[in-house]
């Protein structure tokens, strides 16, 4: 609404005029254009408007947000201010074909900003027509990229690494679809791993991979789907060439393409299996010769080192039979251990093979290899492929002792094999060399006892002889003679001091002979050993040893039945060693003896606290002591009893002495005997 006054000529006032003019279409317009202003305003985007020629003329605030021009300094400038060195050539050619009336959207680009920083561009440029259809500008929306190119980048370089590392690591990896358990992608250590291209391996499932049963592939598939991740543990691979692979297998669940997918890491333990089993294999074998080394080196009965041996060779080798010959007295080869089917090794017994390759091993005195085809025996036991056999002879000091017959596959005489079955043989054969000397020494030292024990005998029985003579003879003419001499005097009294005086000193010469007469039996063989038995004969023994001053603790409890005989005479033996030892060697003067007795044995103990000294230096001592102990060993060992020695200088010594009785005694003590006769 237009309101206008008119005035007469002389200025009065005269009517109005009024003049209404719809502007409701305007102000759609207007209100449409300020709504497409605060959008253009209010936009992150850079909304520009130039001509055809490049010129910019309009400049929003989105435009100053991402280039840092203000819209007074764009404004009337050429669009190319915004492009960057490299890319001068790229504005002409884009309004060449805005002219030609294409629009261009979400073309990616790059600009330069106002402090020279270097952005990523979308742009969607669209042409401007006037109201005859002609191209008169273009308006240019712009959108900031940098970010969302970088985070792409970022996220292309991380693939790029993933799928390198993926391809690189040693591990095989592989997609599997959860459904149809078809592959789906796998890396090159898995299509290498299998020997599958990834063409082939696109048309494979994972039960065309898998070597183990159904139900356990199901089982599997059952438990990853429950725990989505989860370590199998070892499994089995077949490759494209149908050979086996060892795996321990991890499968779990990922994301592929919107889904989920099983992805499954296996790791491939073919070759430690192979070295574990090498390994293994290995350390058997160095076991099983350690323990026969300890074995054979620690028994010395024939029977046993065989036995042994065959089993020891049965433990590291693929042995199916082995036979050990040895000789006879006679000189013949003989079966001495075997080790095998019975009918097989009758069978290889008579192959004629086996006796020729036996003749050349004895006769070089080297191994020899051989077969056993099967025709060359009955029944077919050899198989159909027969047997490998080598002949291994047992050689100690250039002396064949045996001989070896092993038969298995062939791997029998592989060099490692050969040379495991030749230690053992070596071992063996040293094993039976000292078992033999073993028992010619056993022997030796049985003849060389029993010769000690005779030679003991012989000279207890004369001490025996001589103290009875000295006894029943000189003894009983010195008593004799001293009785006469004292009736003489008591009927011939002396007449004179003198002669009285000479009759005393011959009486007492004629008891002292009496007396030593007696000690004299009393060390060759004391009678109260044979009448009372030995607590008898040591307590007397010990009596003489309080008689010289000394403490001595005698404990006895060998019950009322007599010991045998030579048990009896070797125990007292030791026990006067020892005293004899102790009068001149300890200087303290107490002594312990014990002698007691159960039902398996008798024991003697003889402790003294005297100067004591080292038993690895009793060899050093005189001829007499070293007899003396070496005799006290004798004894005991013919007796088959056990001889301890302990002493330390300063503490004194102690003897202890176990003799084993027999369960069934016999020995000279019965009742009504009589030692003397």
């Amino acid at each position: 609404l237009t309101v206008s006054l008119v005035r007469e000529s002389s200025g009065e006032p005269r009517y109005f005029i009024s003049v209404i003019e719809d502007i409701t279409a305007r102000r759609r317009v207007e209100e449409e254009r300020s709504r497409l202003v605060t959008i253009v305003e209010s936009t992150d985007d850079a909304i520009i408007s130039k001509t055809i020629e490049g010129t910019i003329t309009s400049w929003n605030r989105g435009a100053q947000r991402i280039y840092g021009y203000s819209a007074e300094e764009a404004i009337g400038k050429p669009i190319s201010m915004l492009a960057p060195p490299d890319r001068r050539n790229e504005i002409p050619r884009i309004l060449k074909r805005l002219r030609h009336g294409e629009a261009i959207n979400h073309y990616e680009t790059a600009r330069i900003t106002k402090d020279g920083r270097r952005l990523d561009i979308s742009l969607t440029i669209s042409p401007i027509r006037d109201s005859s259809g002609d191209i008169t500008g273009a308006s240019t929306i712009a959108r900031n990229i940098t970010e969302r190119k970088r985070a792409e980048e970022a996220l292309r370089q991380s693939e790029l690494l993933y799928r390198t590392v993926i391809e690189q690591v040693a591990e095989n990896i592989v997609l599997i679809d959860r459904e149809t358990k078809r592959i789906l992608q796998a890396n090159t250590a898995f299509r290498r791993s299998l020997g599958y291209t990834a063409e082939e391996l696109g048309q494979l499932t994972l039960y065309d991979f898998v070597a183990y049963a159904q139900e356990d592939v199901d089982r599997d598939v059952q438990l990853i789907q429950s725990q989505k991740q989860c370590f199998l543990g070892e499994r089995i691979y077949r490759r494209k060439d149908g050979s086996l692979r060892n795996v321990e297998v991890s499968v779990g669940v990922v994301p592929y393409q919107g889904r989920e997918v099983q992805c499954i890491v296996a790791h491939d333990v073919t070759d430690r299996r192979l070295v574990e089993e090498d390994l293994r294999r290995s350390l058997n074998v160095l076991l099983a010769l350690y323990e026969a080394g300890r074995v054979l080196g620690s028994t010395l009965e024939f029977d046993e080192i065989g036995t042994r041996l065959l089993e020891i060779m049965q433990g590291v080798t693929d042995l199916t039979a082995a036979v050990i010959r040895t000789r006879d007295e006679e000189g013949r080869w003989r079966v001495w251990q075997a080790l095998g089917p019975e009918p097989l090794l009758e069978r290889v017994e008579l192959s004629s093979a086996a006796s020729s390759a036996r003749r050349t091993a004895l006769e070089n005195e080297e191994p020899v290899c051989f077969r056993l085809q099967p025709g060359e025996t009955e029944g077919g036991e050899l198989g159909e492929e027969g047997f490998v056999a080598l002949c291994l002879p047992f050689q100690v000091r250039e002396r064949v002792s045996g001989i070896l017959e092993a038969y298995g596959a062939e791997n029998l005489v592989q060099d490692e094999t050969r040379e495991i079955l030749g230690s053992l043989t070596s071992q063996a054969a040293a094993a039976l060399e000292n078992a033999r000397l073993y028992q010619d020494l056993a022997e030796h030292e049985h003849q060389l006892q029993e010769l000690v024990g005779q030679l003991l005998g012989a000279q207890e029985e004369e001490r025996r002889r001589v103290a009875y003579e000295v006894h029943d003879g000189l003894a009983q003419m010195a008593a004799s003679a001293h009785q006469r001499l004292q009736a003489y005097i008591r009927r011939h009294p002396p007449s004179s001091q003198k002669s009285e005086e000479d009759l005393d000193r011959i009486i007492n010469l004629v008891q002292q002979t009496v007396q030593e007469a007696r000690r004299i039996i009393g060390d060759l063989r004391p009678t109260t050993l044979d009448d009372f038995g030995l607590g008898a004969a040591v307590n007397k023994e010990i009596e003489h040893l309080r008689d010289e001053g000394w403490v001595v603790y005698y404990v006895q409890n060998l019950g009322d039945e007599r010991l045998p005989v030579a048990t009896e005479t070797a125990l007292f033996r030791i026990v006067q060693e020892a005293l004899t030892n102790v009068r001149k060697h300890s200087e303290i003067g107490q002594l312990h003896v014990e002698l007691s007795r159960d039902e398996g044995s008798a024991r003697l103990r003889v402790r003294d606290w005297g100067q004591g000294f080292e038993p690895a230096n009793l060899s050093t001592g005189g001829p007499g002591e070293r007899v003396g102990i070496s005799g006290m060993r004798e004894r005991v060992a013919i007796l088959g009893g056990e001889f301890k020695l302990w002493s330390r200088p300063g503490e004194g010594t102690l003897i202890s002495v176990d003799v084993p009785l027999p369960t069934t005694e016999t020995n000279d003590h019965s009742e009504g005997s009589d030692v003397r006769q």
